[in-house]
């Protein structure tokens, strides 16, 4: 545990970690002073409002929502220009809901008997470029990579996002665009994030 934490670079580590908290769990459990606690009438209520609170995150979970939410929203979106916080909520259930095929328009724009898709993104739900499928491969793109070693792989085409391209390959999209002899296809913006605005990302043909 203290490895992973020390070296992951993923900022919800807390979701990865879980599995470590059972084998955390025998270090609170081997004292038997925790009896008379976990006997105590407040202790009880305190443990049943956790699972309460759980099972309401659960329900308005907005990727996952166990309501109607399309009603919901029909119902807050005339009010939602004039209150902040029912636009936000507008916001984080509309792009949550369809989050699962966030890709779609860039999916639209791949040449239909595309094989494989070259990738320079991080931490985006990418499993949307690989419908249909079975059907097409996704290849990441790294900053050492060169033209020639994608023409080895057989990548055509790369998708690239624009937003952080410079912190993580060293130098803007242009300048790598130059250098692995390529051209722009189509900018497609999409927003995959609640908490970000929409991201332009770049189609790129490899000449």
């Amino acid at each position: 545990m203290l490895v992973l934490l020390s070296q992951s670079e993923v900022y919800p580590i807390g979701r990865i970690l879980a599995p470590y908290y059972a084998l955390l769990l025998p270090l609170f459990l081997a004292n038997p002073s925790h009896e008379p606690l976990v006997g105590k009438n407040w202790w009880r209520v305190s443990a049943f409002a956790v699972f309460v609170l759980a099972g309401g995150l659960l329900v308005v979970s907005p990727a996952r929502p166990l309501f109607p939410v399309n009603l919901f929203l029909e119902q807050i979106h005339p009010a939602a220009a004039r209150h902040p916080a029912l636009a936000r909520v507008e916001t984080v259930y509309s792009i949550y809901h369809d989050r699962w095929d966030g890709f779609a328009p860039a999916r639209a724009a791949l040449p239909p008997d595309l094989k494989i898709l070259g990738l320079v993104t991080y931490d985006d739900p990418e499993t949307s470029l690989w419908r249909p499928f079975g059907l097409r491969r996704i290849i990441h793109i790294c900053p050492q990579d060169t033209a020639a070693d994608l023409k080895r792989r057989g990548i055509e085409y790369v998708l690239v996002k624009t937003d952080g391209f410079e912190s993580r390959f060293g130098c803007p999209p242009g300048d790598w665009l130059k250098r692995m002899n390529a051209r722009i296809v189509q900018i497609i913006p999409l927003q995959l994030r609640a908490s970000a605005s929409s991201a332009d990302w770049e189609l790129v043909e490899l000449q």
